[in-house]
C-alpha cells in the first residue's frame, strides 16, 4: 500500500515539473505543508558589508537534501543552477565588481518538494574610505593627562558607511606610537583623548583614521604638534648656588630684597617656552606693588630650568608676617604653578603686645577715645588712664568707629548709623535706650560729623548723600540758609549710578566736602579761607555743592578745621584753605608731598597726618601745628611740610584725629593702640634706638641714578637730574625738627655733580658748571670768603664756570676744572688743601685757590678723605697730599703729612680710587678689577684681620666675582659686583653688614637678599655710640627699567625719647 502511495506522489511530482517547464511564467503552488523549511543567513562573524569576495552563509532546512544558490537574486526554477548537496555552512565567492549583491537560496527534499526562496543581501566593498581631515587644534596647550580638544572633517566612502574613527598619540619626532588605538565616540565633534603616559614638555601628534562597515581602514591623518603640560618646581637659589625648593616645602620666606628664582623642569623641553609670572592677591594684602620680576623669563630648548629675579619691598598694609602667592604659567600650559611667598615682620626693637591687652583693630580719638577689637569695644574719658569695655556692645559688628565728645558713633552690620551719647539734634535720635538709631540714616556706608557733632552727613550705599543738623554755615548743602528739622538728601548726588557717585564725605569746622568715585571733589559751606577750593574774594560761601575744577583726581580726602587735603595716587598729597603751619591760606591746591604711597589720611584743627609705605615699612607723616604733641612729635612748634614721626614703637596700621580735640591715636601692627596729645592721654615712656640689620627699602621712586651719603643724610639722584635728600637736617635752619625723612630736592634738574662734607656742608655743580654750597661754614668750607653758615646754597663765584668734579672732605673741599686745574678751600691744618698758607692759624682758607705742582697728566678723579686729598690720573696713577695719619700714602708708616703730592703705588695700576671722608683707610680697584686696601684697619679693610696695613693689601673675593664699586667707612665696607650683588664686611654690632645678624666679619660676606640689580652704592659712618660702632649703607636696586628702590641697612638716626603726652602711650584697659 505504502509503495503505491509513493508511486502516486512521484507521478504527481513529475506532472508538476512538466507543467512548470511548459509554463515558466507561472509557479505551480503546492500546499505549504509539503515544502521543506528554509533559513539562510550570514555566518557568525560575517557582515552585510564585506571587503572579501569569500562570504560564509549559515544554511538550515529540515528534510532538505539539496540546495541551489544564485548570486543574481533570481528565484525562478528555470534560472536555477544544478542542485548540489545541502550543507550547513557554505562559502560563496563574489566574483563580480564591487557593489550590492542579492544571493538567492532554494532547498529541495528527496521528494523534490522545494522551499521558499531565501535572499541574503551583501555589499562588496574593497576600497578604503577617504582619510578624515583635522581642523586646527583648539589649543596647543595640554596637561600630561589629556590631549587638546580637536575637531575633524568626516571621511567619505563609496559603498559602505563609516563604522568608526580611531585615535592614538604618536611621537611628533618619528610618529612612533605612544598609545594604542582608541575609538573616538564623538565623531567629528570636540574630543579629547585621556591618557596618563605623556612626558612633560615632550612633543606629540594625534593620529586619526576611519574604518568603514566592510572593515576597510583609511590612511591616517595627523594633527598639529602639541606638548604635554609642564609642571615646575619653584626654587630659590641662594648666593652659594644652594637651592630651597619652595614647591616641596610649601612656601619660601623672604625679607625685602632681590632674589634669584629658578623654575625647574623634570626633563628638557622640545623648544623654547616663555613664562608668565604674577602675584595672586591674598586677604592679607591689598596692594602688591612691592613685588616685581625682571623682564623676560624663558626656558630654552634642551634646558632643564629658567631663572628670573623677584624684587620685594615692605609695601604692605597689615602687620606681622605677610604672604602672597606667585603664579607661573607657561606658553604650553594654562594651568598655573603656584607657590606661597612669606615676608617676615621687620625687626623693631619693641616687645609685642602684652598678653593681658587685647589686639585692637581700630581706634577713634576725641575727648572720649575708643578702640575696638574683633568682638569688643573699649572707651575711656578725657580724665581716665584706663579704658573699660562697653559691655552693651559686646559681639556687635560695627564699622567706621567715630568718637565724638563724650560718646561715639558707628555703622551697624545692616548699614544703620548708630550713636551713644551723641550731641546730635534731638529730632535725629530716639533716646530710649542710650544706643541710638540715627533717624533716616540707613543703608549707610560712610559718615562724618562736625567738630561739635551738631552736623552729620552720610553716604548711602547707592552713592547719594544725606545731611542733617546745624546749617549756620550752609554746611548741609541743601541750597537753603535755614536749618531744617529733618534730614535732607542732596539733589546733586541723588542720581544712583550717574556721576557724581559719592564714596566719602568729610566735615570741617564750617564746611563739607564729598569725594566722588571718579576722583572729583565737591564742597559747600563757608569759604572764608579758600577751604572750598574757590577764590574767597569771588565766593565767600556756597549753599550747595560746587566742583573743585582743575584739581587732580583724588583717591582720598580729609578735612581739618579750616583746611582740606586730598591724596592723588599719581601726584601725591595736595592741601588748600588755611593749611596748617603755612601761616597763610590758598584756594589753589598746593602739592605738599609727591608721595604716591599714602594709605590713609587724617586731620584735625591744627594739622594733618598720613600713613604711607614708600620706604618699605609703614610710617606716619604729619605737618601743621604741634601744640600738644597731637602730631606725634617730641617738639612743640610748626612743621611746614610732612615729616616722618619717628616716635612710634611699631609700624602704624591706622591713624585717628578729630577736629574737636588735640589728641590723636594710632593702631600699630602688633595690635596696640597708642595715643598722643592733650586729652585722654597718660604719661609717656622712653623709646629704644632703632637699627636695621638687613637691607630694607627706605624709599621707592622712579629711575634713581646715584646715591651719596654723609653723616646722618643721604641723597639720591633721580632721572630728572635732581638730588632728593633726607635724614638729619643740618642745613635748613628754618626747621625746628632735626630729622627729615620727606626728601628735600636739591637743584632744579640741573645737578651734574654733588657731594657732602663731614662737617655738615653740601656742594653741587649745576648745568652751567658753576659750584654752589650751603651748610656749616666754621672752617670756610662754603668757599664764599666768610665763615658764616648758610641754610641756602650760595654761588662760589671765585670758581666761575668749567667745574666738572667736586670732592668734599671733613671740613675742606676741592673742585676739578675742565682745564685739569684743581682748586681747594676750607680747613688746612693737615695741608689737605695742598696750599701753603702764609699764616699757621686758624689754618682756614675761605676762598678757593688753585693747587699748584700737580702732575701734567689728565686728572680723571679727585677724592677727599677726612684730612687728605687724592687724585687719579689718566695713566692709572694715584697722588695724595695732606695727612698720612691713617696711612693714605701707603708708605708703610702712619705719621706725617705732605703739602706736595705723594705718589701711591698700587699693584696693577689704578682703575678706581676710594677715599672717603667717613673712613680712615683707602682702597683701589686695579686695572684687572682686583681690590686692594690699605690704612687703619678696624675690620673694614676686608683682609680677614683688624691689623693696620701700611701698603696695598689684596682683598679676596670668589673667582667669578668682579667688583664694580666700593663704599667704605671706618667700621664697615661694602662692594657692588658687576652682576648687581652686594658684599659687606667689618664691624656688625648694629647690622652694618646687612646679613640679618650682628656678627662681625672681617672678610667679604654676601648680602643674601640683594642678589641682583644693585646699580649704585654708598655708605657712611656715624661714629661710636653707646650701643656699638655705627655705619649705614644704601644701594639703588632695580630689576625693572625706570624703577628703582633705595635699600638701606645699618644704623639710621636714633628714635629720640619723648616725654609727657608728646610721646605715644599705650591705650590700656583696666
Amino acid at each position: 500500500m505504502k509503495k503505491g502511495i509513493r508511486l502516486l506522489l512521484a507521478l504527481v511530482s513529475s506532472l508538476w515539473i512538466w507543467i512548470s517547464c511548459s509554463l515558466p511564467t507561472e509557479r505551480i503552488q503546492v500546499a505549504s505543508q509539503y515544502k521543506p523549511s528554509a533559513l539562510a543567513e550570514l555566518a557568525p562573524g560575517q557582515s552585510k558589508y564585506t571587503s572579501s569576495r569569500k562570504v560564509n552563509l549559515q544554511l538550515s532546512s529540515v528534510k532538505s537534501t539539496e540546495m541551489s544558490i544564485r548570486l543574481d537574486g533570481n528565484c525562478t526554477e528555470s534560472a536555477l543552477i544544478p542542485w548540489e548537496p545541502k550543507v550547513d555552512l557554505k562559502t560563496i565567492t563574489l566574483d563580480g565588481p564591487e557593489g550590492n549583491y542579492k544571493v538567492a537560496i532554494l532547498f529541495r527534499d528527496e521528494d523534490h518538494f522545494i522551499s521558499e526562496c531565501q535572499i541574503v543581501d551583501l555589499v562588496l566593498d574593497m576600497t578604503a574610505p577617504s582619510k578624515p581631515i583635522f581642523k586646527p587644534l583648539n589649543s596647543r596647550i595640554s596637561l600630561t593627562t589629556r590631549t587638546p580638544d580637536f575637531i575633524f572633517e568626516p571621511a567619505i566612502d563609496n559603498y559602505s558607511p563609516i563604522e568608526s574613527y580611531e585615535v592614538r598619540i604618536v611621537s611628533a619626532i618619528d610618529l612612533s606610537a605612544v598609545t594604542s588605538w582608541v575609538v573616538a565616540s564623538n565623531k567629528g565633534l570636540d574630543y579629547e583623548f585621556i591618557t596618563s603616559v605623556l612626558v612633560q614638555g615632550s612633543a606629540y601628534q594625534i593620529e586619526l583614521r576611519a574604518t568603514d562597515k566592510a572593515g576597510n581602514v583609511s590612511s591616517s591623518s595627523y594633527s598639529e604638534s602639541f606638548y604635554a603640560g609642564v609642571a615646575f618646581d619653584f626654587k630659590y637659589v641662594a648666593s652659594d648656588n644652594s637651592e630651597v625648593n619652595c614647591t616641596t616645602t610649601g612656601s619660601c620666606s623672604f625679607f625685602p630684597g632681590v632674589y634669584r628664582m629658578r623654575m625647574q623642569l623634570s626633563n628638557a623641553l622640545a623648544e623654547d617656552i616663555s613664562l608668565t609670572v604674577k602675584t595672586i592677591e591674598s586677604t592679607a594684602l591689598k596692594d602688591l606693588d612691592f613685588f616685581e620680576i625682571d623682564q623676560g623669563v624663558t626656558i630654552s630648548k634642551g634646558q632643564l630650568y629658567g631663572e628670573f629675579y623677584i624684587q620685594i619691598r615692605n609695601s604692605y598694609e597689615y602687620g606681622g608676617e605677610r604672604q602672597f602667592k606667585i603664579s607661573v604659567t607657561s606658553s604650553w600650559n594654562s594651568v598655573a604653578t603656584e607657590v606661597l611667598v612669606k615676608i617676615p615682620s621687620t625687626d623693631v626693637n619693641e616687645t609685642a603686645t602684652s598678653a593681658t591687652q587685647p589686639v585692637f583693630l581700630e581706634v577713634a580719638a576725641d575727648r572720649t577715645t575708643c578702640a575696638k577689637t574683633a568682638t569688643k569695644l573699649y572707651c575711656r574719658g578725657p580724665t581716665e588712664n584706663f579704658a573699660t569695655e562697653v559691655t552693651a556692645l559686646a559681639g556687635v559688628s560695627m564699622t567706621q568707629l567715630y568718637a565724638i565728645n563724650n560718646g561715639f558713633c558707628w555703622i551697624s552690620s545692616l548699614g544703620q548709623l548708630k550713636c551713644k551719647n551723641p550731641n546730635l539734634p534731638p529730632f535725629l535720635v530716639d533716646s530710649s535706650d542710650g544706643l541710638l538709631d540715627v533717624t533716616d540714616f540707613t543703608s549707610v556706608k560712610q559718615f562724618a560729623l562736625s567738630p561739635t557733632s551738631t552736623t552729620i552727613c552720610a553716604v548711602h550705599n547707592n552713592g547719594s548723600v544725606r545731611c542733617a543738623g546745624d546749617n549756620s554755615n550752609y554746611q548741609l548743602g541743601n541750597g537753603l540758609a535755614n536749618a531744617p528739622t529733618t534730614s535732607v538728601l542732596l539733589a546733586e548726588f541723588d542720581n544712583p549710578g550717574v556721576e557724581p557717585v559719592i564714596k566719602k564725605v568729610v566735615i570741617g569746622g564750617n564746611f563739607t566736602c564729598a569725594l566722588a568715585i571718579s576722583g572729583s571733589v565737591y564742597c559747600w559751606g563757608k569759604n572764608n579761607v579758600g577751604q572750598l577750593g574757590q577764590n574767597p574774594g569771588v565766593l565767600s560761601f556756597s549753599l550747595s555743592p560746587v566742583l573743585l575744577a582743575g584739581f587732580p583726581n583724588f583717591t582720598d580726602i580729609v578735612a581739618g578745621q579750616t583746611h582740606m587735603c586730598g591724596y592723588s595716587s599719581t601726584q601725591g598729597l595736595y592741601c588748600w584753605g588755611n593749611i596748617p603751619g603755612a601761616n597763610s591760606f590758598t584756594f589753589i591746591p598746593i602739592n605738599v608731598s609727591t608721595n604716591t604711597s599714602i594709605l590713609q589720611l587724617a586731620g584735625n584743627a591744627s594739622g594733618s597726618c598720613y600713613i604711607e609705605n614708600s620706604t618699605g615699612s609703614k610710617k606716619l607723616y604729619c605737618f601743621g601745628y604741634n601744640f600738644d604733641g597731637e602730631l606725634f612729635s617730641n617738639h612743640i612748634g610748626r612743621i611746614l611740610l610732612p615729616e616722618a614721626m619717628t616716635v612710634l614703637t611699631n609700624e602704624p596700621l591706622m591713624v585717628s584725629m578729630n577736629n574737636n580735640s588735640n589728641s590723636s591715636c594710632v593702631v600699630l601692627v602688633d595690635g596696640r593702640a597708642q595715643c598722643v596729645g592733650g586729652q585722654g592721654v597718660s604719661m609717656g615712656k622712653n623709646l629704644k634706638n632703632f637699627t636695621e640689620n638687613r637691607p630694607v627699602n627706605s624709599r621707592f621712586s622712579l629711575g634713581f641714578q646715584d646715591i651719596i651719603m654723609s653723616r646722618g643724610t643721604h641723597c639720591l639722584k633721580a632721572a630728572d637730574s635732581k638730588y632728593y635728600c633726607h635724614g638729619t637736617n643740618l642745613f635748613d635752619t628754618t626747621k625746628y625738627n632735626f630729622y627729615n625723612v620727606e626728601p628735600e630736592i636739591i637743584g632744579n634738574g640741573d645737578v651734574l655733580s654733588f657731594d657732602q662734607g663731614e662737617k655738615d656742608f653740601q656742594c653741587y655743580i649745576d648745568s652751567d658748571k658753576k659750584v654752589y654750597c650751603r651748610g656749616d661754614n666754621t672752617y670756610g668750607q662754603l668757599g664764599d670768603g666768610t665763615t658764616t653758615a648758610s641754610s641756602t646754597f650760595k654761588y662760589v663765584s671765585v670758581l666761575g664756570t668749567n667745574n666738572i668734579q667736586l670732592a668734599l672732605g671733613s671740613a675742606h673741599a676741592c673742585a676739578l676744572k675742565e682745564n685739569n686745574e684743581v682748586w681747594c678751600w676750607g680747613y688746612n691744618f693737615n695741608s689737605q688743601l695742598g696750599i701753603n698758607l702764609a699764616t699757621s692759624s686758624p689754618w682756614i682758607l675761605a676762598t678757593p685757590t688753585q693747587v699748584t705742582g700737580l702732575t701734567s697728566s689728565p686728572i680723571q678723579k679727585i677724592v677727599a678723605g677726612l684730612i687728605t686729598t687724592c687724585i687719579l690720573t689718566s695713566d692709572s696713577k694715584v697722588y695724595c697730599w695732606g695727612s698720612n695719619l691713617y696711612g693714605h700714602f701707603a708708605n708703610g708708616v702712619f705719621t706725617g703729612s705732605s703739602l706736595a703730592p705723594v705718589e701711591v703705588s698700587v699693584p696693577g695700576g689704578v682703575l678706581k680710587l676710594y677715599v672717603n671722608n667717613g673712613s680712615n683707610f683707602s682702597c683701589a680697584l686695579n686695572l684687572q678689577k682686583k681690590l686692594y686696601c690699605w690704612g687703619v684697619n678696624q675690620g673694614a679693610l676686608g683682609d680677614g684681620t683688624s691689623v693696620n696695613r701700611g701698603s696695598p693689601t689684596l682683598i679676596n673675593f670668589p673667582s667669578e666675582v668682579q667688583i664694580e664699586e666700593l663704599a667704605i667707612t671706618d667700621y664697615a665696607s661694602c662692594a657692588r659686583t658687576s652682576s648687581g650683588q652686594l658684599y659687606c664686611w667689618g664691624i656688625n654690632s648694629l647690622g652694618s653688614l646687612g646679613d640679618g645678624t650682628t656678627v662681625n666679619h672681617f672678610s667679604p660676606q654676601i648680602v643674601s637678599n640683594i642678589q641682583k640689580g644693585a646699580t649704585k652704592l654708598s655708605g657712611h659712618y656715624y661714629g661710636k655710640s653707646g650701643i656699638g660702632y655705627t655705619a649705614n649703607f644704601c644701594a639703588i636696586v632695580s630689576t625693572q627699567t625706570n624703577k628703582s628702590d633705595n635699600f638701606c641697612w645699618g644704623t639710621g638716626a636714633t628714635r629720640v625719647p619723648g616725654y609727657k603726652h608728646y610721646q605715644p602711650v599705650n591705650f590700656l584697659i583696666n
